[in-house]
């Protein structure tokens, strides 16, 4: 039973992140990026890695962050969180 539990939680689902963003000339103007994507949660690798990726190499200030997972197993399953709120 733990085999099956392990390989529903690697499963990769249909993810949203959504970023509140500003950039630092701009402080005053915050906009939004959205991408839609396959990652596996609970570890969401590549929900982490493009967060890395953003760290590094965009000059622009996170303000939130919101991921959401549409579960594959059921359809109308639908949830979200804030993953990150400055």
């Amino acid at each position: 039973m733990g085999d099956f539990r392990a390989a529903l939680l690697d499963q990769e689902q249909i993810t949203t992140l959504m970023i509140l963003y500003y950039r630092p000339d701009h402080r005053h103007l915050l906009q939004e990026f959205t991408w839609q994507y396959m990652d596996a949660p609970p570890r969401f690798y590549r929900t982490h890695r493009f967060l890395n990726h953003w760290k590094t190499n965009i000059t622009a200030t996170i303000r939130e962050v919101r991921l959401a997972v549409a579960g594959s197993l059921i359809p109308t399953s639908f949830t979200q969180k804030v993953f990150y709120s400055a």
